[in-house]
């Protein structure tokens, strides 16, 4: 079966000349371009997805685009422009060599609880310094966590789509404000499903997600469907990562997990500051067994209804 080429290879878009295709996502193409000034290898993404034509989103993109592009850390993959040309939404970001965690697991399996507890480290620190400018990055999942082939101790892992954001407070009791549901559903928030919320909590949650696949080399829920998907994430319970990888997972990194994909937001860390506490006061690593992993699920799941239920008997009280 014969692929036909791709008829951007070649073009030229805004200024950029499209070389080569690098990947292909729910929201758009990613390809590799020159841009002609200053001449530079870029990554420039072009957004394709039907929830990208209302106005209220463009006019969003464009605004959120230039907040994500202030973002100074050294796990963001820094954003340079981005645009709207013959009515196709645009981003560019710097172009860096390496795999991205999606495609490491399926060439080498499931990583090592420490390089997960490195990986998870850089992650926050990243989305802390977008939740500190008030914005949510939506999509936190695997395949936009990016390996460097080369890089120091505190920078080899780069967040990428942080031009894919939202401000948090955007849309905040607006029903006229577009609220598409942006992001991957093996990795969403349950409130997400819902309402298209986007809340740090959020990114939390999709990080928890994303740190059950590194562990087990699956997400938290495997089924059929769309509609089962969004049930599962929004009142099945999480088969805890050590009983999925059929091997003993540090009790703390387990808890941490546990805690980030919390059905609701109150029972999550806040923000990517709140996790980098935690992960900075990580006890001893020892591992546990499966009957530990069960206990601990159940006690949060059961923490989190007494939690809830306590707050609702004061606002009734109220």
């Amino acid at each position: 079966m014969t692929i036909p080429a791709d008829p951007r290879l070649g073009t030229r878009l805004a200024g950029y000349r499209i070389q080569g295709l690098l990947g292909r996502g729910g929201m758009g193409v990613v390809y590799l371009a020159e841009q002609l000034g200053p001449r530079r290898q870029v990554a420039l993404k072009l957004l394709l997805d039907p929830a990208t034509a209302s106005e209220a989103f463009r006019e969003r993109f464009l605004r959120e685009s230039e907040l994500a592009a202030a973002i100074d850390h050294p796990n963001v993959l820094p954003v340079y422009d981005a645009g709207e040309t013959d009515g196709v939404l645009w981003i560019t970001m710097r172009y860096v060599d390496g795999i991205d965690l999606a495609g490491l697991l399926a060439r080498d399996g499931p990583l090592a609880a420490e390089q997960v507890l490195a990986i998870a480290g850089q992650v926050a620190g990243a989305l802390d310094a977008a939740h500190t400018r008030g914005l949510v990055h939506r999509d936190v999942k695997p395949a936009n966590l990016f390996a460097l082939s080369s890089a120091g101790q505190e920078d080899f892992l780069k967040v990428l789509d942080f031009g894919v954001v939202r401000e948090q407070a955007a849309g905040a009791g607006d029903p006229s404000q577009d609220r598409a549901m942006i992001g991957t559903p093996a990795f969403m928030a349950p409130e997400q499903f819902v309402a298209g919320d986007a809340v740090p909590a959020a990114d939390i949650y999709a990080m928890g997600a994303t740190l059950y696949f590194l562990l087990t080399g699956a997400p938290p829920f495997e089924v059929s469907t769309d509609l089962r998907l969004r049930r599962a994430h929004t009142s099945a319970p999480v088969i805890p990562p050590s009983l999925r990888r059929g091997q003993a997972v540090p009790a703390a990194l387990e808890a941490i997990i546990a805690r980030c994909m919390a059905k609701h937001p109150v029972d999550r860390y806040r923000d990517g500051a709140a996790l980098i506490c935690a992960l900075d006061d990580l006890p001893e690593i020892a591992p546990w067994t499966p009957a530990d992993a069960r206990a601990w699920w159940a006690q949060i799941r059961m923490d989190g209804t007494a939690r809830r239920a306590a707050d609702s008997s004061r606002v009734s009280a109220g």
